[in-house]
């Protein structure tokens, strides 16, 4: 049991990797690589959020999230046109899935 519950904290570290590869081919340093980075401490991207982490304007912002998105990395998480925000999907899936098993534990107890 003791092994279940280090399966979200090892599938967490592992999803750098996993979107690397889901990405493709990109440039060190590119503004999709900047925000994979930033998701990893905050799973929900708005525009603004993108834009501050890239220090630029909303084209660039979207430029870099469209990959992100198209990979899978990035889901929209709500209906929005403009104004559209974000979560990483595998990260927010594990947090999900850690939510469950706390409380799971929580009502065992």
């Amino acid at each position: 049991m003791a092994m279940a519950a280090s399966v979200g904290p090892i599938r967490i570290r592992e999803l750098p990797d996993e979107w690397l590869a889901d990405l493709g081919r990109t440039r060190r340093g590119s503004a999709p690589l900047v925000l994979m980075d930033f998701l990893l401490a905050q799973p929900v991207l708005s525009p603004a959020d993108a834009e501050a982490v890239l220090g630029s304007g909303t084209t660039v912002a979207y430029t870099a999230i469209e990959p992100l998105e198209s990979a899978g990395i990035l889901r929209p998480l709500t209906d929005r046109k403009r104004n559209q925000v974000w979560g990483a999907s595998a990260l927010l899936d594990e947090l999900t899935d850690l939510d469950a098993r706390i409380q799971r534990r929580a009502r065992s107890a």
